[in-house]
């Protein structure tokens, strides 16, 4: 089955709720929960991101830009807002 391409705007607003060390509520999760129609959850780690639309959970290998964010914004090192581009597959179930 062909990915799901979506880019992803996060805002400083994402930045400014999102919470530390938590993949559900990160800056990176708020955006995806935002901007990907349709999700009911959104979670990002360093090595994966992923979303469920419906009964279906889609997963996409984490950009190097978002993976550098993560780990600043985790750290206290000051963050800007950026975009990111990624590819989600569909996991069969």
């Amino acid at each position: 089955m062909k990915p799901e391409t979506f880019t992803i705007n996060v805002t400083a607003s994402d930045i400014e709720v999102g919470e530390v060390a938590n993949c559900f509520q990160c800056p990176i999760a708020k955006a995806m929960f935002r901007q990907i129609p349709h999700c009911s959850s959104a979670s990002a780690r360093d090595t994966f991101l992923r979303f469920i639309r419906g009964a279906k959970l889609y997963i996409a290998n984490t950009p190097a830009s978002a993976k550098v964010f993560m780990n600043d914004f985790d750290s206290g090192k000051v963050v800007t807002p950026f975009s990111f581009t990624a590819d989600f597959h569909r996991e069969n179930s």
